[in-house]
């Protein structure tokens, strides 16, 4: 298992204070998890509502090459949607003086942080953290920033996923005949919205791109793309807690192949890329048997 570092030095804030260390979970894929403590270092009980909104600790990860964290990361994440209300405005738990309460949260797998650009090695972590408290009748917010340890990150070759998850929300591709006319194909994204808060995101090539290609692993140059945007500056799209919403793009096998490529069977990959995101999701999107005729 790749090495993670031991917990950095507390940081309190008031009567709390928090760590937070990250670790690489020995998954297929490795996925990088943020474990974050709060603890009552002072003499009375504290009433926490939520720690952290929606039930997620981590609002925002940055990565960074080098130990000292500063100018821009070379990876983010964070956290979109919001409640209304955190917690509802009920206590979740007292703690009480010298108690301790715990949250781990998985963000990304290796690969996905990884991906092609950067290189495996040592990499730094900073994590912004959120918590709740009642008080005056309202409930009051905190957040801080956190240096969350180091982790080594190893490349691994791994099948191209069907599914990933981005700011809470769950992305899956998958690709369909037509019934009617077998040579009509279409891909197929959806975005589900698992948590209890509402999601959105904006996508940059609404609603996004196809790729084939004549090899299992999806690396390399595409023998074949599609990708006709709606518009390149989309209106959020906008999912309930629960709910979720489907991208499709159609194409024709003959006007694929052309008179370029060989009838056979062909892999195909949906690249969806959010606004303002540092990396764009890249999914399996099955494959198919396709034929010029």
């Amino acid at each position: 298992m790749p090495s993670t570092s031991n917990p950095p030095s507390a940081q309190q804030i008031g009567t709390l204070a928090f760590w937070a260390d990250t670790r690489v979970v020995d998954l297929a894929p490795n996925r990088i998890e943020i474990v974050v403590t709060m603890s009552n270092v002072g003499p009375r009980r504290v009433r926490i509502v939520e720690f952290g909104f929606c039930g997620n600790p981590v609002r925002a990860l940055r990565v960074y090459r080098m130990p000292e964290r500063s100018g821009p990361p070379v990876w983010e994440w964070r956290q979109t949607g919001a409640c209304a209300e955190p917690g509802g405005g009920e206590p979740l738990r007292a703690l009480a003086p010298g108690s301790s309460l715990t949250a781990h949260q998985t963000l990304a797998s290796t690969p996905e942080l990884l991906g092609d650009s950067l290189q495996p090695g040592r990499y730094y972590f900073t994590a912004v953290i959120a918590w709740a408290i009642p008080g005056a009748g309202r409930v009051l917010s905190d957040s801080a920033v956190l240096a969350a340890g180091f982790a080594d990150l190893r490349a691994e070759q791994v099948p191209l996923p069907a599914l990933r998850t981005r700011d809470g929300l769950v992305f899956r591709a998958g690709t369909t005949r037509s019934r009617a006319s077998p040579q009509n194909l279409r891909t197929t994204v959806t975005i589900s919205n698992p948590s209890r808060c509402p999601g959105s995101i904006r996508l940059f090539n609404y609603p996004f791109a196809v790729y084939a290609y004549q090899h299992a692993e999806r690396s390399g140059k595409p023998v074949w793309g599609r990708w006709q945007p709606t518009s390149t500056n989309s209106a959020p799209i906008v999912i309930p807690p629960g709910g979720s919403r489907s991208l499709h793009v159609d194409f024709a096998a003959p006007a694929m192949l052309g008179d370029s490529f060989p009838s056979g069977v062909y892999h195909l990959a949906a690249v969806v890329v959010p606004q303002h995101s540092s990396y764009p999701l890249v999914l399996s999107a099955g494959e198919a048997e396709l034929d010029r005729r």
